[in-house]
């Protein structure tokens, strides 16, 4: 498994691709990744001011255009660049590997300590979320 980070794996700036050159997943991933790396330079607002699920369709659209690719793996890359590129400063990794569809593994990279945290407390935090947004009422 590569777990370099995509910014280190390749640095592509998107462009015109020809149809005789289909890129490989490893390609449209550092594209992804690149696409929302400028966009975030470009736009210079802080990254919480930032529409997360317009970038999302934005590079997902992108992608599709770039390479004949469903929108669900167009989706699933620009997922991945964009929260790749939001936690490069992160002191906490999620630990894949051992997380399951009912929790996270995450690790703090200054002291090298676990916590689990499950799909319970991750959609309560979801719906705080979005009742201190306004965007959803309490059930």
């Amino acid at each position: 498994m590569n777990v370099q980070p995509l910014r280190q794996r390749a640095a592509i700036v998107p462009g015109p691709l020809s149809h005789s050159c289909i890129p490989s997943q490893d390609e449209l991933r550092a594209e992804a990744y690149e696409f929302v790396r400028l966009h975030f330079r470009a736009d210079g607002r802080p990254y919480a001011a930032m529409d997360k699920n317009l970038l999302l369709e934005r590079v997902t659209a992108f992608l599709m255009q770039r390479a004949e690719v469903s929108a669900d793996t167009a989706s699933t890359l620009a997922a991945h660049a964009i929260c790749e590129y939001l936690s490069t400063q992160a002191r906490v990794a999620i630990d894949i590997d051992r997380s399951t569809a009912y929790g996270i593994v995450v690790i703090d990279r200054a002291t090298n300590s676990k916590r689990i945290v499950s799909a319970f407390e991750i959609s309560q935090l979801l719906t705080a979320q979005a009742l201190l947004a306004g965007t959803a009422t309490p059930h």
